[in-house]
């Protein structure tokens, strides 16, 4: 369960990990998705729903990584979005994905377009 400490920070803590997404060593960044996975299960055990600001502090930049290059981060951004239905609305999940889309690049265009099914 959740410190009720860490859910009157959580946005800060979810923009803080967002930033993090933009780190070159991708050790960092795995770890970075790995405590953001550990925070959706704790909320969810918690029968926590985010608000709209907790979402938004890192639900684009968390959409931009379903088109990295590179494998595992790809499949651990897919993981999350797995769990993210169950601490947030679905239909804004498709919200945030729809305007993902509007991106140029096509890979994450693509990406992005598979996770919404």
């Amino acid at each position: 369960l959740m410190e009720p400490e860490i859910k009157q920070s959580l946005d800060l803590l979810l923009k803080w990990v967002s930033l993090r997404f933009f780190d070159t060593n991708t050790s960092v960044l795995l770890a970075s998705l790995d405590w953001l996975s550990k925070c959706f299960t704790a909320l969810r055990e918690d029968d926590y729903i985010l608000v709209e600001q907790e979402a938004a502090a890192f639900m684009p930049y968390l959409i931009i990584k379903l088109g990295d290059s590179k494998e595992p981060v790809r499949k651990s951004v897919q993981a999350l979005f797995n769990e993210l239905c169950y601490i947030y609305p679905a239909s804004r999940t498709f919200y945030h994905l729809s305007e993902g889309l509007k991106v140029k690049n096509s890979r994450q265009k693509n990406r992005r377009a598979r996770t919404g099914n």
